[in-house]
């Protein structure tokens, strides 16, 4: 009896899940088809956004973040052969705080194909990836949008604080949604395997330990291509948002939700120096949902479950916000 009562418990979970499933797709169709009327209805509208979108990729995004993807592969390529499980958690952090987004979730990702990590060590170091780099920090936000590299760095060490302060408090967030995955698996619910198991070979393609330099350069240039295309695509949005009337803050907090490079822009303009501060932190901290979208294909093919990365960029938003406010008590800008 207890048997036919998980089962029938089982099939109603999946009956649910498969109803909340046809409601997303039924919603995404809608949102779809109310922004292709809107591209037809203002073509000059997404064309000029396209177009700023494809500017701030090209003047700001790409000479910062190219040449770091390409280290960082190289980097990633010759490392890994020789390297530990705990060499590789140092590894990882110090190329996720220096090279950014979304090098530290690719670089988890590069490692776990080789089996340098298990699933059960993947979700645990998630937290070091969801860091922004020196590059796009001191070189955007400083030179090109605030004009002031000082504050630049005090943006970067706030952030490094809390990146920190997100790797301490990992183990809370993961072990609130492994409680949760193991009510699921009482009814012999599929859900996510943190298991300690190696990848297997059919999953992912291999790595070849001698990667030719072609090799790393076409693999670099598919990753900022993704980066680009990303920013491209919610750049129509952002418009959207600057155009419509709202208050600073709101708009600042939607631009930053939806899309970094855009939201730091906006920031910089719009807020003096003492107001930009936090409101920058928390952006940079967060990444937005167009970082997200960049980083969960790597996060996916680790095991690791998206929902908890978006926890944690979260956290380090809120967390760097509130920092930067303390901070700004005792440090005059």
């Amino acid at each position: 009896m207890e048997r036919i009562g998980i089962e029938i418990k089982n099939l109603a979970y999946k009956k649910h899940t498969r109803k909340g499933g046809e409601a997303l797709r039924l919603a995404s169709a809608f949102v779809l088809s109310v922004a292709a009327v809107s591209i037809l209805l203002n073509p000059g509208f997404t064309c000029g956004c396209v177009i700023k979108g494809s500017t701030l990729f090209a003047k700001n995004v790409l000479p910062s973040l190219f040449p770091m993807i390409f280290v960082c592969k190289c980097l990633t390529t010759l490392v890994a052969p020789s390297i530990k499980p705990k060499t590789a958690k140092m590894y990882l952090y110090a190329t996720s705080i220096f090279f950014g987004y979304p090098l530290g979730a690719k670089t988890l990702y590069d490692l776990r194909k080789q089996n340098i990590f298990t699933k059960e060590e993947a979700l645990r170091v998630a937290p070091y990836t969801n860091n922004s780099g020196p590059m796009f920090i001191l070189g955007v936000i400083g030179v090109h949008q605030l004009g002031n590299v000082r504050v630049a760095w005090i943006i970067y060490a706030v952030h490094i604080v809390s990146s920190l302060f997100i790797c301490l408090s990992s183990r809370i967030i993961n072990n609130y949604f492994r409680h949760r995955n193991k009510k699921d698996d009482k009814y012999n619910i599929e859900t996510n395997d943190y298991s300690n198991v190696a990848m297997p070979s059919e999953a992912l393609d291999t790595v070849e330990n001698t990667a030719s330099v072609a090799e790393i350069l076409w693999d670099s240039i598919k990753a900022i291509l993704s980066v680009g295309g990303y920013m491209i695509l919610f750049a129509p949005i952002a418009g959207v948002l600057n155009e419509t009337i709202l208050s600073k803050n709101l708009n600042a907090v939607l631009l930053s939700a939806i899309e970094m490079s855009n939201a730091t822009q906006y920031i910089s303009t719009n807020f003096c120096l003492a107001s930009a501060l936090p409101l920058l932190s928390a952006s940079i901290g967060f990444g937005g949902l167009c970082v997200f979208l960049q980083s969960t294909g790597y996060y996916d093919k680790c095991g690791v479950d998206s929902k908890i990365i978006l926890a944690y960029k979260i956290l380090q938003g809120v967390s760097s916000f509130l920092l930067c406010k303390v901070l700004l008590i005792y440090i005059a800008v």
